[in-house]
This record gives structure tokens, C-alpha cells and sequence, in this order.
């Protein structure tokens, strides 16, 4: 699930070191269930070892006044996560998305949500985008990442734009810092026609996978494919 939402998100999770998984399982008439996480494990583990050097040498109340504070911005940072997929939810209301359901574990966010068609999934990716922004209207510009031409499915990323390469690049020299993780399942195999991008072809056709992370996206490097059913 990458798009817009990336280069919104970043001013957070760069920092964080964040990796979001997203796996869509497709039924043979493109309609089916989509499952994102959000896993910030790296950036709580790395505040508890903070604290604890902190406190290496502090007093007992010290100590756990630092605990309470971590504990009190995992909560906020969770319940800031997901209010933004709550109002994508509102968004895709109506538009072919149901069984939305948002569950917040202890170091990550688990989304999912079941659509009824490609065009439903589309709007789902581009509502995301949509919820990130600062504009309340309940419209939003359609980019088609799947686009089905008879037996064939095409699969286009959008590209980043607006964002300053330079500060986020400050932080995460090489990139690697936020990791995204795509999985796409099908019911019926495929013969692959093109690809862009470094993509596994898994589980006898059925099955394509690709890693990306906040560099590729910096230098403009995004994913593509077209498969034949």
C-alpha cells in the first residue's frame, strides 16, 4: 500500500523505523480481503533501551516516571495511527469496502477490510491517501493502481511527490530505515507479461511478492507489473 500515504507518514516513522506490511488475497472475480500492519517494534524497543540508559544511575522514581512516559506514547501514538484509518474508513463508506476492523496490539496496527471489486480497491488505496490530508472533503482524485483489460492485470504505483528528499535522507542515510512489504495472493495462477521493479513470482504463479523501503521512493523507484490469467 504505498502511495501518497508514504510521504505524509514519513514525518513520523522515519524516525521510527517502522515497516508496514500489506498482503491482498484476490478471488478470481478481483474481489477479496486486504490485511496492513504497521509494526513499530524497532522504535519501542529503542525507547526502552533509552530509558533504561537513562536510568541506569536514577532513583526509583525516576525510573518510573520515564516508563510511564513511553507507555503513555506507544497509547498515543497507536490512537493517532488509528483515527487516520477510522477516517478512511468514514471515507470508504458505501464505495464496496466492508468487514473494516482496526486492532491495536501491543508494538503494532493491524488493519483490514474486504472489497468487492478492483474499483473498490482502488478507491480504498486512494481514500487512505485522502485520510492523510489536511482537506475534509469526501472526494478524492482516483489514481488506478489495478486496472483489469480483459485477462490481464495491470498494477501501477504512484510516484511521491512534494517531499523535501533532503531532510528525510538526514535522518536515514541509505533509506532502509521504513520498510514496506507487499504481498498479493491469487486463486488461480498467471503467466507474468512485465515487470518494473525487483518482484518475486511465488507459490506456482499464484503468488507476487516485492520489499521496498523510503529509499527506493526517494530516487523515484517505483513498482509495476502486468499478468495474464
Amino acid at each position: 500500500m504505498k502511495f501518497k500515504f508514504l510521504s505524509l507518514l514519513l514525518s513520523i516513522s522515519v524516525l521510527l523505523g517502522c515497516s508496514i506490511t500489506t498482503t491482498a488475497n484476490f478471488e478470481s472475480d478481483f474481489s477479496g480481503m486486504v490485511v496492513t500492519k504497521l509494526n513499530f517494534e524497532k522504535y519501542f524497543d529503542f525507547m526502552t533501551y533509552t530509558i533504561s540508559k537513562k536510568s541506569e544511575n536514577g532513583s526509583s522514581q525516576e525510573i518510573e516516571k520515564a516508563s510511564i512516559a513511553k507507555e503513555e506514547m506507544r497509547l498515543k501514538l497507536l490512537e493517532e495511527f488509528s483515527q487516520i484509518f477510522l477516517k478512511m474508513k468514514a471515507i470508504c463508506e458505501g464505495r464496496g469496502i466492508e468487514n473494516f476492523n482496526i486492532n491495536a496490539q501491543e508494538k503494532e496496527l493491524i488493519i483490514n477490510y474486504s472489497f468487492n471489486s478492483l474499483e473498490a480497491l482502488n478507491y480504498a488505496y486512494n481514500a487512505l491517501e485522502f485520510a492523510l490530508g489536511k482537506n475534509d472533503q469526501k472526494t478524492v482524485d482516483l489514481h488506478n493502481y489495478f486496472e483489469l483489460k480483459g485477462k490481464k492485470l495491470i498494477y501501477q504505483e504512484k510516484q511521491l511527490k512534494d517531499i523535501d528528499k533532503g531532510q528525510y535522507m538526514k535522518y536515514d542515510k541509505k533509506g532502509d530505515m521504513m520498510r514496506y512489504i507487499t504481498v498479493f495472493n491469487f486463486n488461480q495462477s498467471f503467466k507474468k507479461l512485465r515487470t518494473e521493479g525487483e518482484i518475486e513470482i511465488r507459490e506456482d504463479n499464484k503468488q507476487i511478492k516485492f520489499e521496498t523501503n523510503l529509499g527506493d521512493y526517494i530516487k523515484g523507484e517505483v513498482i509495476s507489473f502486468e499478468i495474464k490469467f
